[in-house]
């Protein structure tokens, strides 16, 4: 955990720009320019939630944008921290801020899809265990969601 106080709040406005800065800032994990524009246009959508870890200076760290998908089920949309601040606790923050407001909401499960394990590539497999370590399971893992790569289903029970 850092030493620094970090807070985490919800935006709702330039979602976008921050989402599209934080994922640029984070080339090892996301490369792919029509995602990353996807990502930002989605962040920007009513039923997004946006959240942003920012630190004392207002440097923002980390985003996670979330979105209920059914009555029972929230899913990470895109998460993303600053390279320079991973292994810090941020995307635990992010994460535990996400399921909570989820759960206020009536939600019982939450949901993301990842690059899946079967990939090997390191950012993949760090994901995935950052996930593991979260609780979370993977429920599945598919060829054929996105092109050129496996995308693994995870979920977790958050009440």
């Amino acid at each position: 955990m850092m030493n620094n106080p970090i807070k985490i709040k919800q935006i709702f406005e330039n979602q976008e720009k921050l989402v599209g800065d934080l994922l640029h800032a984070s080339c090892d994990y996301f490369s792919y320019e029509p995602t990353i524009q996807e990502y930002c246009s989605i962040s920007n959508s009513k039923d997004c939630i946006t959240f942003v870890a920012s630190n004392e200076r207002n440097e923002n760290l980390g985003v996670l944008c979330k979105k209920m998908t059914t009555e029972s089920t929230s899913e990470v949309i895109v998460m993303s921290v600053n390279p320079s601040y991973r292994r810090t606790g941020i995307g635990s923050l992010l994460l535990s801020t996400a399921e909570s407001e989820s759960i206020k909401n009536g939600n019982v499960y939450m949901m993301a899809k990842i690059i899946g394990p079967s990939q090997k590539s390191p950012p993949a497999l760090n994901t995935y265990n950052f996930f593991l370590k979260q609780n979370y399971c993977l429920l599945a893992e598919y060829d054929f969601i996105w092109q050129d790569c496996y995308c693994g289903i995870i979920a977790k029970q958050i009440c």
